[in-house]
């Protein structure tokens, strides 16, 4: 750059010279600001460029079609929140999870059996809930029944679960396994030549979960 005097006096113009060796105004302004154009400029380290930019709009597009195709089926409820249950997944229809609501744990007794046959029912499901029942015990306390047994009543069709023949001493039978009962299915026992007057006590546990809506 080169500063040349002012021939009007005084004062003095700046000048540039192109490349041709000429003087050329610097150029400013209506307000007398530097005007300065920048031909090439590099960017610094790190610096988002248009490629990179295009590719991370394309990656954010997948993640939004996918979250309007899962609202669009609008059969799965996923939750997320902090503090000591930190994720809850909830699905519902033909895709539910067997899930924990709560425990089982039901108690029946007959403290004065007639002589012969009797039925005890263990409880039975609520609407709404499902119960898994992994365990059912009976046992009589007095003379050995005849017969023991342990049954289900599912779907208005009853199922042998269990049982035996023959005077047992204990007079105690048990079932384990996987047992889905539904809104008013139960589990019941049989004992069959009771003694009159003898006790008979069952027990179920398992756990509940929600109904397929």
């Amino acid at each position: 750059m080169t500063v040349i005097p002012d021939p009007r006096g005084g004062h003095v113009w700046i000048y540039g010279v192109d490349g041709g060796g000429n003087p050329v105004k610097v150029l400013v302004d209506a307000e007398g600001h530097l005007q300065v154009e920048a031909v090439s400029v590099a960017l610094p380290t790190g610096a988002a460029t248009e490629a990179s930019q295009s590719t991370m709009i394309t990656a954010l597009q997948l993640i939004d079609d996918l979250r309007n195709a899962l609202a669009s089926v609008a059969t799965d409820d996923i939750r997320v929140a902090p503090g000591t249950n930190p994720l809850t997944v909830q699905a519902v229809g033909s895709d539910k999870l067997f899930a924990f609501e709560d425990t089982v744990a039901k108690k029946a007794s007959n403290t004065n059996l007639s002589a012969g046959t009797n039925n005890l029912t263990i409880g039975t499901v609520p609407t709404g809930k499902v119960w898994v029942i992994t365990n059912i015990v009976q046992y009589v306390v007095g003379t050995a029944p005849t017969k023991q047994g342990i049954f289900a009543y599912i779907d208005g069709d009853f199922y042998d679960l269990a049982g035996r023949a023959g005077a047992v001493d204990p007079n105690v039978m048990s079932w384990t396994g996987w047992l889905v009962l539904g809104p008013d299915d139960y589990a019941w026992v049989q004992v069959i030549g009771a003694t009159a007057g003898d006790d008979l006590y069952a027990r179920m546990v398992g756990f509940v979960m929600d109904a397929p809506s």
